[in-house]
């Protein structure tokens, strides 16, 4: 059997070094010395939201391509780690930049193969993603793009949902008001933040997660025996969550850790 060069697992420890990296930032920012690595506390949000969850993203979409080669776009965000602890984020911005493009590369011929509401949300998401880094690298503040990570986040967490529950039946209506809300949301990240956008947006996320509470699979599978329940629960949890921290007037403060 012929060898391949690059494989997922191979990124398996660069992946948890991210995060590993993130959560000694988070401890770091909230007044912990015990892993004195100031910038993991100065590159938290870089570190967990694109060094972490990107590249998890990228390797998932990745692998649904035909090519293994692909593969290099997961290991361009991972390999944004090392700058980032060491203090270089203009470089670590900039392979975050790159594997972000790649990821916008891989929704566009997704969508073109398979052109359904999940795939546009998820090709949605990768375009946040990429003008989050790009502000963020153009103007120096992380402030700049964390709107932008925040919707890349929420496009691809109701995509990949949507991508999932494709095939439970809902009323057409809940189709059309997600898609309402979406679109209330997509106005809100656009608005400037410290205008109204900031009470747009939270109310749009406030009211999808309830969405996702009522019409996701999760309602199905946490009724499931095992390893189903378990999954359900846990991703009912989050949605509650999610709510939670969407309050309109506080997105901001929410989404302090970016």
């Amino acid at each position: 059997m012929k060898t391949r060069l690059l494989q997922p697992y191979y990124l398996i420890p660069f992946v948890l070094t991210g995060l590993m990296g993130g959560i000694a930032g988070g401890w770091i920012r909230l007044g912990c010395l015990m892993i004195p690595i100031a910038s993991a506390g100065m590159n938290h949000g870089l570190l967990m939201v694109g060094s972490f969850l990107g590249t998890l993203i990228s390797i998932e979409r990745a692998m649904v391509m035909k090519k293994r080669t692909w593969l290099f776009i997961p290991l361009l965000t991972c390999a944004s780690i090392l700058p980032f602890l060491l203090g270089f984020t203009d470089l670590g911005l900039i392979l975050l930049m790159a594997g972000s493009l790649g990821l916008g590369i891989i929704m566009h011929i997704q969508t073109l193969k398979h052109p359904e509401f999940h795939s546009v949300l998820l090709y949605a998401g990768a375009a946040s993603w990429f003008i989050g880094n790009l502000l963020a690298f153009q103007t120096g503040l992380i402030a700049a793009g964390s709107i932008w990570w925040i919707g890349f986040l929420l496009f691809t967490i109701v995509g990949e949902r949507l991508e999932l529950s494709q095939f439970l039946p809902v009323p057409a209506w809940s189709k059309l008001a997600l898609k309402v809300l979406l679109l209330f949301f997509t106005i809100g990240l656009i608005i400037p933040f410290h205008s109204w956008g900031n009470e747009l947006m939270g109310s749009a996320t406030f009211l999808i997660a309830i969405w996702l509470l009522v019409f996701d699979m999760a309602k199905v599978a946490s009724r499931k025996p095992a390893q189903f329940r378990y999954i359900g629960i846990g991703l009912r949890v989050g949605y509650i969550w999610l709510g939670i921290h969407a309050d309109p007037f506080g997105i901001g403060e929410s989404f302090a850790f970016l």
